[in-house]
């Protein structure tokens, strides 16, 4: 403690310790450098300690990471702040209604407190966290009429393009009917008395005319797919029944081009959920696009493992020939097993690493149905690399702040902190700007660009109030920094 003798009290000043006391007022004064000169009795006995001549913030550690505003105050050069509801010690549950100005007799700065009953304070509390409820509900509500506007729209959009692609893939049959009728008919009448370039012709119309019905049944099969997929009833499957008899049916067709299928299952295989025609048809998808593309005699290897909450299937062979002549639509096979991987919660991926290699990995989430929050992770690009993190997770202050946005919920030190919505707000709005100034005009549009009528003196309480949270017990550290006359900035 400092020995230095405490400043001469003046018969005002004496006045006004007596006014405090009867009033039950806890005040102090500190010089221009945030330094206590005098204080009531009522403070230090309410804070257990004795205040006069130490520095403001090391006497009362919730006011770190104020110094700047409260310097301002102390120089003339920010208005008066008012904090309702601040706790001014950690021994104590009670919180008070605190006051910042300038003194009036001497360069520096004045702090008074009133204690505010517990009932009160928790009143006061409800009142704010009901009144930023209410906005949020007001808000949200708003929100739901728009995305429910959108939904109409879109679900409109949808019919209009349906009957649009009927209209469409009716109009190519009935072309294509056409069109092969009249080859036919003229084929029979003069095919006796052809050439050869004639029937290379008449054989590559035909072939043209069954390549286009082969594709518009596979544009037919995705609409039959996605319409399948909104109306599916999930049940639990068992992924070898699922697979092996697939394959006994590729089996005989692969035989024919000197094509072996090797499958390997690594360990046990839990059961996933989904339709179980819709993932026997998207294996079967990938099965066909691997032996069309497969060279004779080559060896299609076909692997299930698990790999952290994901089941992969891998279909790879190292000799492709390319497309075949003989499959049609092979890129809107693949497109349609994509189509059933997504709708169940999964990723296909198609990877050529070499020029005559191909892989095609199909990713499942394990054992819970789509929709679940485990299904908002995304597979590895490959089984030699470790589950990439979530796109919904924020991580600042280097790496002590983690953000979900997806949960909204915020970590600071391995602990799960609980924010008002404000708060959120202005966290998510600091995090999206890392290392970055961001303005107090900025984070007052952000924060309450729905009420005209906050101050500056509301985004001070609510980044104390968010500072104190985000500092950790052990560490103290102090990731919310703030600009001197700019706004603030959080630590990446």
């Amino acid at each position: 403690m400092n020995d230095s003798p405490a400043p001469s009290v003046t018969p005002g000043s004496a006045a006004l310790l007596e006014v405090c006391t009867a009033l039950d007022l806890m005040m102090l004064w500190t010089d221009a450098a945030l330094r206590i000169e005098q204080t009531t009795e009522a403070f230090s006995a309410y804070l257990d300690q004795p205040l006069t001549g130490r520095d403001l913030t090391e006497a009362i550690p919730v006011l770190g990471g104020l110094e700047e505003e409260l310097q301002q105050i102390a120089r003339r050069q920010a208005p008066l702040w008012r904090i309702p509801g601040m706790g001014l010690s950690e021994r104590r549950l009670s919180h008070c209604e605190v006051l910042f100005l300038p003194r009036g007799d001497a360069p520096g700065l004045t702090m008074a407190a009133r204690r505010m009953q517990t009932e009160a304070a928790v009143e006061q509390t409800l009142r704010q966290q009901r009144n930023e409820l209410t906005l949020l509900q007001e808000k949200l509500t708003k929100q739901a009429a728009a995305l429910r506007t959108a939904n109409e729209r879109l679900a409109s959009l949808d019919r209009e393009r349906q009957d649009l692609l009927d209209l469409i893939i009716r109009d190519i049959k009935s072309a294509l009917s056409i069109v092969g009728g009249y080859t036919e008919w003229l084929w029979q009448d003069v095919h006796t008395a052809a050439r050869p370039e004639h029937a290379a012709a008449f054989t590559a119309v035909t072939e043209g005319i069954r390549r286009m019905n082969g594709m518009v049944e596979e544009v037919q099969a995705m609409e039959r797919i996605e319409q399948a997929l909104a109306e599916v009833h999930w049940r639990r499957v068992e992924v070898l029944a699922l697979i092996e008899p697939v394959l006994a049916m590729y089996r005989s067709k692969a035989m024919l081009r000197h094509i072996s299928l090797a499958l390997q299952a690594e360990g046990y295989l839990p059961p996933i959920y989904g339709s179980p025609d819709l993932l026997q048809e998207a294996f079967s998808d990938l099965v066909a696009h691997a032996i069309a593309g497969a060279a004779r005699g080559s060896t299609i290897e076909i692997r299930l493992a698990v790999w952290d909450r994901w089941l992969l299937t891998r279909l790879q062979c190292d000799h492709m020939a390319g497309a075949n002549g003989d499959e049609a639509g092979s890129g809107l096979r693949l497109a349609r097993a994509r189509l059933i991987a997504e709708g169940h919660g999964g990723h296909l991926a198609v990877d050529a690493e070499k020029p005559r290699t191909r892989r095609l990995s199909l990713w499942l989430l394990l054992g819970e149905k789509p929709g679940d929050p485990l299904h908002t992770a995304q597979p590895a690009a490959n089984a030699a690399e470790t589950a990439q993190p979530s796109s919904d997770l924020i991580i600042a202050g280097e790496g002590g702040i983690r953000i979900n946005t997806a949960t909204q919920r915020v970590w600071a030190h391995d602990d799960l902190l609980t924010l008002s919505a404000s708060e959120y707000r202005l966290l998510l709005h600091l995090a999206a700007h890392t290392d970055r100034v961001v303005t107090h005009n900025q984070l007052l549009d952000a924060i309450w660009s729905y009420d005209n009528d906050v101050t500056l003196e509301n985004l001070r309480v609510l980044v104390w109030r968010l500072r104190q949270k985000l500092r950790g017990p052990e560490t103290g550290g102090d990731y919310l920094r703030t600009v001197r006359g700019f706004g603030y900035m959080l630590v990446g």
